[in-house]
């Protein structure tokens, strides 16, 4: 009796397996019929993402390096201060005493006319107007503004320079950009101050577009004896404005030496 009640439960527990298994994939079919797998998301990969981020970023060319080298071949008495502006970027990428204050005859003459540019731009004063004259020929105060960014005229120097309220304007205007180094009566400046004004007076939305590209096309054609100039980078879609006080305005070998570090700056940006 034992063992026909031990059989009768094997045989009822080995149904009962291949029910269930049959029940489980009966199941697992019906499922994945209402339920169809989704594709799995793709996961970025990090390192894919980095070097995106590094192949968009622009290389700043190594104008310290350059500065640093050209310096240990000056004389020992000749005192310069260096800054180098990304003209995107309102801070000195490469310098070297950028904060010495230094004598430098053109930026008294370019702040006169920015003044001047931002007068008329503000409707209080007008580009036609008669400013000077002279044996050759008179001049408005647009003329004057221009002469006084290309060359030192001095019949319109002269005439922007006497009006009291212009010079009031200039400091109120050094106090507003925090020039505070810069003497514009003395002629002395950091290199620092006078790359900054630049820098800013280069992106002014203030200034109507003709008279920013009066001002881009005067510091391009400036010598970097007369104290800066700029240098195009096609390479990377840069401007950079390189800004170069001495402590010798009348220095023909130093002007020599400007000129080779002008060479190798150009150099620089050529192997970026």
């Amino acid at each position: 009796m034992q063992r026909i009640i031990t059989k009768n439960w094997l045989r009822l527990s080995l149904i009962f397996l291949v029910s269930f298994g049959i029940s489980l994939t009966i199941a697992s079919a019906a499922r994945t019929m209402i339920f169809p797998a989704q594709p799995a998301e793709e996961e970025t990969d990090p390192q894919l993402e980095i070097s995106t981020t590094e192949n968009n970023t622009v290389k700043v060319p190594e104008f310290q390096t350059t500065i640093d080298s050209w310096l240990t071949k000056l004389p020992e008495d000749t005192e310069v201060g260096i800054a180098i502006y990304d003209l995107d970027v309102a801070t000195p990428i490469a310098s070297s005493n950028a904060n010495t204050v230094l004598p430098n005859d053109s930026f008294g003459r370019w702040l006169m006319s920015y003044d001047g540019y931002r007068q008329i731009a503000l409707g209080l004063a007008t580009a036609e107007e008669l400013l000077a004259s002279d044996y050759y020929a008179e001049y408005s105060l647009a003329d004057c503004l221009e002469a006084n960014l290309t060359n030192n005229n001095s019949v319109c120097t002269s005439a922007l320079n006497s009006d009291s309220a212009r010079q009031t304007r200039i400091d109120a205007l050094l106090n507003e950009r925090g020039l505070m180094q810069t003497n514009y009566t003395a002629h002395t400046t950091t290199a620092y101050e006078l790359g900054e004004f630049l820098q800013s007076s280069w992106n002014d939305p203030d200034l109507p577009e003709t008279y920013r590209e009066s001002l881009h096309s005067a510091i391009a054609n400036q010598n970097l004896s007369d104290g800066f100039t700029v240098l195009d980078s096609p390479e990377n879609d840069k401007t950079y404005l390189i800004v170069v006080l001495k402590n010798k305005e009348e220095d023909a070998s130093l002007d020599v030496s400007l000129e080779m570090l002008l060479e190798l700056l150009k150099n620089t940006v050529l192997i970026v």
